[in-house]
């Protein structure tokens, strides 16, 4: 039997999505670039509105996280875990790590290492998601 989809709440899943994107690009991409003092007396009394929807946006952004987690909960629930589905997961991950490893490796950005290169072959295991 097929499982019947939740639309409402794979509405409330995309709408999370849609708010942790806006959280990434005023934290990750505005407030990360800017050469001021964001929360300076100065800028802040020149531009409240301005200041006012971004932080909204960062406060939407972390509400957008948390309800992502619970709908994932949620579905999770009654599932079962499978070593397929680990798998699946961990391949794409251990692919695209030693590929961006030994990418690095090649344009000079960072030079070779066997401990670098047993990190980058099990990322999730030493912490190693940054460059």
């Amino acid at each position: 039997m097929r499982k019947q989809r939740s639309s409402n709440i794979e509405l409330l899943r995309i709408i999370a999505m849609f708010l942790i994107i806006l959280h990434h690009t005023i934290v990750h991409g505005v407030l990360d670039k800017q050469t001021f003092d964001f929360f300076a007396l100065i800028y802040f009394s020149k531009h409240v509105l301005t200041v006012f929807i971004m932080q909204s946006m960062i406060i939407l952004g972390k509400m957008g996280v948390a309800i992502f987690i619970i709908i994932t909960g949620y579905f999770m629930v009654y599932s079962t875990a499978k070593l397929v589905k680990l798998i699946k997961v961990w391949l794409p991950i251990f692919f695209y790590s030693v590929v961006l490893f030994l990418f690095c490796v090649a344009i000079g950005q960072q030079p070779f290492s066997i401990e670098d290169s047993i990190k980058s072959a099990f990322p999730v295991v030493s912490n190693n998601g940054r460059l």
